[in-house]
């Protein structure tokens, strides 16, 4: 059987909140990622944002998308391959 995007975006909004220890802080939200594609795998960003001395929120950068496979609903975190 395979997942529905909002089946998987539920496993992976379940797999951020236990996994990022500031998840509610930064008011991290899942969406389905236009940018990256893994294939077999939804792939999932969660944009976390902060507060500026003003109050204004600003994007916090850096994080890892997660993936979830189609088939299993199996979690993780994409593993970047960095190359300098």
């Amino acid at each position: 059987m395979t997942l529905t995007e909002l089946e998987a975006a539920a496993i992976a909004e379940k797999f951020g909140r236990a996994s990022v220890d500031k998840w509610e802080e930064w008011g991290c939200e899942i969406s389905l990622s236009n940018r990256f594609g893994a294939p077999g795998n939804f792939v999932f960003i969660y944009p976390a944002r902060g507060r500026d001395e003003n109050g204004r929120r600003y994007r916090i950068g850096g994080n890892i998308p997660i993936l979830v496979d189609m088939e299993t609903g199996r979690c993780r975190f994409e593993q970047p391959s960095w190359k300098c």
